[in-house]
């Protein structure tokens, strides 16, 4: 979503509004007008998470859909992946570039990363995945480390899987592994470090366990958070910190100064969030709401940090002294 051309939308919609005269009365105008307007007068990008979004990218790619001409039994598309299949080479290279032809009409194109040829018969599924998925696992200390071995390693061949994340499912039975929680915990906090993308799943595992009267260390933990959080705040990445910041909160794991300040460093609506919150139940030492406060100026509520600001000054954890928030006609009311 964030990189569709709001016009884009107006050529899909009515694709007369690309022909003079311009007939701004077409309804491809009037969306786009008001896509425009809710993303701050830039026509570049989609509001991420609002239902009309992925109806307007439905639109968007249903033209190009249409300008492929392919059979729907060689074809299949899933939000904006593409997977479509030929008898030749020949026949897929063309495709591809005709793809991308079509795709660069609204101003879109093919991620190099993502975008590949690959030849038939190939697996269904990774070969990791059987690996794991068959695993005798046993509620011992060799076999769950034998289980983290087994991921780690295979994380080496297939570094952009989300191995980890797959291999800990098992370990959700709190009732067969509670005898075992200190090393599930002390490999899963080296697992938070080692995959990004399985932070929530071990974050849910570890309040899983919580939840059920299974003692946690919080030391390990916490060592593993500050580690974390300083690794993400320099590149303000937020999501992992966010994720974290919740687990210190419900095991009530207290954050020292150095953390404090590096988390007030961050612009992250969330993140900020979640350290106002743990700084008023005295778990987070050093955090400065300074950044903040700057941020309560006349149009704030309207600026890229409301959700911040707005939910901020409602718990009384920034003090709205020039009224910004609470003057506001809108925001105020809530």
């Amino acid at each position: 979503y964030p990189s569709v051309y709001s016009h884009a939308i107006s050529w899909a919609l009515s694709p007369r509004t690309r022909l003079p005269p311009f007939r701004f009365r077409l309804l491809g105008n009037r969306i786009d007008e008001a896509v425009i307007r809710c993303q701050g007068k830039r026509s570049i990008g989609l509001q991420v998470g609002p239902d009309l979004s992925f109806l307007l990218g439905e639109c968007l790619l249903a033209r190009v859909d249409e300008s492929l001409g392919c059979d729907s039994d060689q074809a299949f598309r899933w939000f904006d992946d593409y997977e479509l299949g030929f008898s030749t080479l020949e026949e897929a290279e063309a495709m591809e570039a005709l793809l991308s032809r079509e795709l660069s009409k609204f101003r879109l194109q093919l991620s190099d990363e993502k975008s590949r040829i690959i030849e038939l018969p190939f697996a269904t599924e990774p070969e990791w995945k059987p690996r794991l998925r068959d695993f005798p696992l046993k509620a011992t200390i060799e076999s769950v480390s034998s289980l983290f071995d087994a991921a780690f390693s295979l994380r080496t061949s297939f570094p952009d899987d989300e191995i980890v994340k797959y291999a800990i499912s098992p370990l959700f039975n709190a009732t067969k592994f509670h005898k075992v929680a200190n090393v599930v915990v002390d490999l899963a906090c080296q697992a938070l470090l080692a995959e990004p993308g399985s932070v929530p799943r071990i974050v849910a595992l570890l309040i899983h366990y919580s939840l059920n009267s299974i003692p946690v260390d919080k030391a390990t933990v916490a060592s593993a958070v500050e580690l974390l959080i300083k690794r993400h705040y320099e590149r303000d990445v937020g999501s992992d910190i966010a994720w974290v910041l919740l687990l210190c909160k419900v095991l009530r794991i207290p954050l020292p100064t150095t953390t404090g300040k590096q988390l007030s460093c961050m612009r992250d609506d969330v993140v900020a969030l979640l350290a106002m919150d743990l700084d008023n139940c005295g778990l987070l030492r050093g955090w400065s709401t300074e950044l903040w406060q700057a941020e309560l100026k006349p149009g704030a509520s309207w600026g890229p940090h409301w959700l911040c600001l707005y939910e901020a000054v409602r718990r009384s954890w920034l003090p709205d002294r020039r009224q910004v928030i609470l003057s506001d006609a809108h925001f105020g009311a809530l």
